[in-house]
């Protein structure tokens, strides 16, 4: 079964088809609310509430291109 799976999975990547969950588009008010958390006036968790997704899922958004005020808090960075 797994060796079929695999087989099937193989060709499908071949393909160009996508495999596993789709990602989530950000919000409409992303920036706005990016501006709010930039300056201090909400937190991150806070933010992530506001737009109805998870933490995680906010400071994705911010390291993908939150804008060039990339990391303004004085948080980590990744590269």
């Amino acid at each position: 079964f797994r060796e079929k799976q695999s087989e099937g999975i193989a060709r499908a990547q071949k393909a160009g088809v996508a495999i596993g969950r789709p990602t989530r588009k950000q919000d409409k008010r992303f920036h706005k609310v990016r501006d709010m958390y930039l300056a201090q006036e909400v937190t991150g968790q806070e933010a992530a509430r506001l737009l109805g997704v998870a933490p995680s899922t906010f400071y994705r958004w911010l390291r993908q291109g939150g804008g060039n005020k990339k990391n303004a808090r004085g948080g980590p960075t990744q590269q």
